[in-house]
């Protein structure tokens, strides 16, 4: 079962709870139901951790002149809310207790995620700590392993999140303007018509289903908005007794903002939206039937006035308006999310090991839809390696480096392409900018090397040969080749070395390990070492 399939059902039974409460707000079951279902949406959804508070400002609130609830109740209300909330929670709070030996309501990734969505790089949208690490597991040992590096010791989940919020807090304090425009566009993105897709898009779905391409282009996010807009107003002076839909609202919309964005994540929102819209849509079948009385004569003002507030935030969820106003606004048109999805249905084809005639198209069209779309090039680029389809793979690779230019992981890989098709000169630049953009890296060093190496310029290879051993000790086609390389420029002492760790490192019954002893036997020849 999908999250939120899961967050969509909860908040369902939240909205239940709350209705029951309305008409019998003395039977106190249903505040704790109430607040049991928000407990259950918090460990699915862990921004909804937020909403106990917008419910206790209601109940603070509860209009005395529509029902009799002393202040006595009010708090017993309040009460069971927070304990039917702490009773779901409760388990998990033990479970984390004894795995993690941190007392911790439910996960710890709150440092990472409020870093993607709130650090100077960040537009609303999800990036990747590690560029195409983007599932939860790479995303977990990620953030872990960039923050031990950078404190030098073994760090606690909890002190993980810790050391990613006090970085993002850093970037807010040095900058709070940016990040204060930052929280609108997020507030802007999750009430925008556009359907941002996570892995997959609700557009390729639409295709092979009527109804959803019903609801997707003639009823979407942005005129159940403003329905629910124009449903509110028409509350007139109910609205107190109701107010607690709005609350949750924005209070659901704070969270969201606080991190970053996908369509999945404003759901919850959805079954909020649709009882004022509701509402909306019974209030005018109401005054319709009632049309010429008095009563309903005046009340026009009041419906035009709901009507035109109804237009205007349908008019305000327009991606293309509300985007002119952000400079760092990011791309969430239909192609780019459509792209999203047929690359990932090209990524799970590949790793299921599907025919190629099976892989391409989806890389294709990821790529049709969005051009600029480097990921979907790279990964095309490499499956057609894959295949040893060379002479196909370079010219995607080649548009994988033309549109992201400094990405250190496509360079690597258009530099091993060229080397695997032959053409060792022309893999050199790539990969020393490769090298440049991530010097760490001891694949990219050593492919450096082994492309100098082929061309002839074997005293260059040295140096990112030597490197990439020091990067990982016990890389052994490096190792091997800077022996073979130090043994003809006439190192005799240096490749010595070389092939007695490099034996040291293979087995006895290698298949290479006879040819490294030929070879160790010879770098020891006094006849070599003779001036």
């Amino acid at each position: 079962i999908q999250k939120s399939v899961l967050s969509t059902f909860l908040v369902a039974c939240l909205l239940l709870g709350l209705g029951k409460t309305l008409r019998t707000p003395t039977r106190f079951r249903w505040w704790l139901a109430t607040g049991l279902s928000v407990g259950l949406l918090s460990l699915v959804r862990e921004n909804a951790l937020i909403l106990p508070a917008a419910i206790l400002t209601w109940i603070a609130g509860f209009p005395r002149n529509t029902l009799i609830f002393s202040r006595r109740d009010r708090l017993r209300a309040a009460t069971l809310v927070l304990a039917g909330f702490m009773a779901a929670l409760a388990p998990a709070l033990v479970r984390n207790r004894m795995v993690g030996g941190e007392w911790r309501l439910t996960t710890a990734q709150f440092g990472p995620n409020f870093y993607i969505g709130n650090s100077a790089e960040a537009d609303g949208t999800y990036q990747e700590l590690i560029p195409e690490h983007g599932t939860p597991t790479h995303e977990q040992a990620d953030a872990t392993a960039i923050a031990e590096e950078e404190t030098s010791h073994t760090l606690t989940p909890g002190e993980v999140s810790a050391w990613w919020t006090d970085r993002t807090l850093t970037d807010i304090h040095s900058d709070p303007a940016r990040w204060g425009r930052l929280l609108l566009q997020k507030v802007c993105l999750t009430w925008t018509n556009a359907e941002l897709a996570d892995s997959e898009d609700q557009y390729t779905a639409a295709e092979e289903s009527l109804v959803l391409r019903f609801l997707t282009y003639m009823f979407p996010f942005g005129v159940l908005a403003g329905l629910a807009a124009f449903g509110l107003v028409q509350l007139g002076s109910r609205w107190r007794r109701y107010l607690v839909l709005p609350l949750l609202l924005v209070a659901y919309t704070a969270s969201i903002a606080l991190f970053y964005l996908f369509a999945r994540y404003r759901l919850p929102l959805v079954p909020i939206l649709a009882l004022l819209c509701g509402a909306g849509v019974m209030r005018t079948l109401q005054l319709w039937r009632q049309r010429n009385s008095p009563e309903v004569r005046a009340l026009r003002t009041r419906f035009l006035a709901a009507a035109g507030v109804g237009v205007i935030v349908g008019l305000l969820t327009s991606p293309r308006l509300v985007g002119t106003c952000f400079a760092n606004w990011p791309d969430i048109s239909v192609a780019r999310q459509r792209a999203v999805t047929e690359f990932n249905l090209g990524l799970r084809l590949w790793d299921r090991e599907a025919p190629l005639d099976e892989v391409e198209p989806h890389f294709a069209a990821a790529t049709t839809w969005y051009p600029e779309y480097a990921s979907a090039w790279l990964f095309w680029g490499r499956v057609l390696v894959d295949h040893k389809q060379f002479a196909d793979a370079l010219p995607k690779l080649q548009q994988a480096a033309r549109y992201d230019p400094d990405g250190a992981d496509i360079l690597q890989e258009l530099g091993a392409a060229l080397l695997l098709a032959g053409r060792p000169a022309e893999a050199v630049d790539p990969l020393v900018r490769s090298v440049e953009l991530d010097p760490s890296d001891s694949e990219s060093q050593y492919l450096l090397g082994r492309s100098l190496h082929l061309t002839g310029r074997k005293a260059e290879a040295v140096v990112p040969l030597q490197t990439a051993i020091k990067l990982e000790t016990n890389h052994i086609a490096a190792r091997r080749l800077l022996a073979i390389t130090l043994d003809q420029l006439g190192q005799s002492a240096e490749a010595e070395e070389q092939f007695s760790l490099l034996l040291r490192q293979m087995p006895d019954d290698a298949p290479e390990a006879e040819l490294i002893r030929r070879r160790l036997r010879k770098a020891r020849s006094p006849l070599r070492k003779q001036p």
